[in-house]
């Protein structure tokens, strides 16, 4: 036998979605976009504390305000209706003295097989240095913020102290930028990438499109079909040369994005 707790604890004024109300949390979904998160993570916490006998998570609202904010950036922003316009694009050199880091993560399925890759390169698009990396099974949002901090940390191996950040993850630089509205799964991670942000000195975080980070997404791919947990890359692979010197020429590309819908 064992002691069933308070319908009170989750769903009354104890519930923590009550006491907090989602306040001072910093950027927020719509709570159309909340509320299915809110009680579905209820739910299962509920079952988990019953039948588990594990224990209540205190930070049940972060967790269901980080799942929101997620699904808002990364599935309807990209679905939403409206005029289009075609826009050139291209891998942005850094300012002189500045180093560009280019990370991305790749997954097959969300959670699925995952792995991760980045470069840096000067503000004459030459190769410093590159890594790529097999993580196992991991969800996308994760994985992008693992290989944000493999690439830091690289940037610290090679002694850069000015550095361009560019990630093609729109919510992670939202996430970056918002100390208050993280999901407690990935704080280890987030708390890593912002000490060694600290450590660097001069960094720049800023979303690119994918077209223009398109070098590392090939070696994000090579993460996942590769044995090896992590390969440090001195030299570029061979078959990412091509994709390098087209950066270096400036080399557009074109993508197609939304307009915003015009005021009624």
């Amino acid at each position: 036998m064992f002691q069933v707790p308070h319908k009170g604890y989750f769903f009354g004024f104890g519930s923590p979605f009550v006491l907090f109300g989602f306040q001072g949390l910093g950027e927020q979904a719509p709570w159309r976009i909340i509320f299915p998160f809110a009680i579905w993570l209820l739910w299962k916490h509920r079952n988990a504390t019953i039948f588990r006998n594990l224990h209540a998570q205190p930070n049940v609202h972060k967790d269901a305000l980080f799942r929101s904010l997620e699904f808002q950036h990364c599935g309807l922003n990209s679905k939403k209706s409206g005029s289009k316009r075609v826009v050139h694009v291209r891998w942005e050199r850094p300012q002189v003295g500045w180093a560009c880091l280019n990370t991305d993560g790749a997954a097959v399925g969300n959670p699925g097989r995952a792995g991760c890759g980045g470069l840096i390169r000067n503000e004459h698009g030459e190769w410093l240095g590159g890594f790529s990396r097999s993580i196992g099974c991991a969800d996308s949002f994760m994985v992008e913020l693992w290989v944000l901090r493999d690439g830091l940390t690289l940037c610290i191996d090679l002694h850069l102290t000015a550095v361009d950040v560019q990630i093609d993850a729109k919510a992670v630089v939202q996430l970056l930028s918002n100390s208050s509205s993280a999901n407690f799964c990935v704080l280890p991670l987030l708390d890593d990438c912002r000490n060694l942000v600290s450590t660097i000195g001069q960094v720049r975080i800023s979303h690119c499109f994918r077209e223009a980070n398109s070098c590392a997404d090939f070696l994000a791919r090579l993460g996942t079909q590769q044995d090896s947990c992590f390969v440090l890359h001195h030299d570029p692979p061979v078959d990412l040369l091509g994709m390098l010197s087209s950066d270096r020429a400036g080399m557009y590309h074109i993508r197609s994005i939304s307009d915003p819908s015009p005021p009624p």
